[in-house]
């Protein structure tokens, strides 16, 4: 199952959350393969918040794609992802070794 957690974009998805908290709703209910992950949703919390969120509550997918157009937003987000053990070739579409 593939899920969006972005306030605005538009992708075509199984599951599409415009808010954090129900992004994480999503990744604690449902079996989620790919996340396509914004950084910025006009709240406090940050796709790299997520990231966190869902590496420590076990429920990180093998897959995650970064759709910000932030620089400094995909940078945090791709060493979070690195550091818990995912690869890319491109910096966009991270998968878990």
């Amino acid at each position: 199952m593939e899920l969006l957690i972005d306030a605005t974009r538009t992708y075509r998805v199984d599951k599409v959350t415009r808010c954090v908290r129900q992004g994480k709703r999503a990744l604690r209910e449902m079996p989620i393969d790919t996340l396509y992950l914004n950084h910025r949703f006009g709240e406090r919390e940050t796709g790299s918040d997520v990231i966190r969120w869902a590496r420590e509550k076990h429920v990180l997918p093998k897959q995650v794609v970064l759709i910000t157009s932030s620089p400094n937003g995909r940078s945090d987000m791709a060493h979070l992802l690195q550091d818990a053990g995912y690869h890319s070739s491109d910096g966009i579409r991270f998968m878990k070794a």
